[in-house]
């Protein structure tokens, strides 16, 4: 363990201090990133599972809320994984900032549509018809 730590602060001393606090802000801006991610991916989630219920309540049919939450989750698993294998040519053709830069910049505005759209719809997650059972229902929120 003493040899591993000992290449690995060995190999930090090789950079400068820009470089070091380049590399530092490169990883937390990936961290952000990938968090804010993962939290819109929930969001959706859990706007489409409520979209499903309701709309499975309206037309009084069979509910396949969870089967198309499953479709939903499974087509983001194979975006992801086709990104995964898109981003190694993309790398070896430009800088990885470049690559990076591009890409947080089409999540950008795929956020950006989604807000829009929220906000032409009046801006209401909840359906304007939506009656609470009691109280305590918070299906919604």
């Amino acid at each position: 363990m003493s040899s591993r730590k000992s290449g690995i602060s060995r190999i930090w001393k090789l950079y400068s201090s820009e470089e070091k606090r380049n590399i530092i802000i490169y990883i937390i801006g990936i961290m952000l990133y990938k968090f804010g991610l993962e939290a819109y991916n929930g969001s959706i989630v859990s706007l489409a599972t409520n979209r499903y219920d309701q709309e499975a309540f309206h037309s009084n049919s069979t509910i396949r809320t969870f089967e198309r939450v499953g479709l939903l989750s499974g087509l983001n698993q194979a975006c992801q994984c086709i990104g995964s294998i898109l981003i190694a040519p993309l790398t070896k053709r430009w800088p990885t900032r470049t690559v990076l830069s591009i890409s947080i910049f089409i999540f950008a505005i795929f956020s950006a549509i989604l807000m829009i759209v929220d906000a032409a719809t009046s801006g209401h997650i909840k359906p304007n018809d939506f009656v609470q059972i009691n109280e305590n229902d918070y299906r919604y929120y």
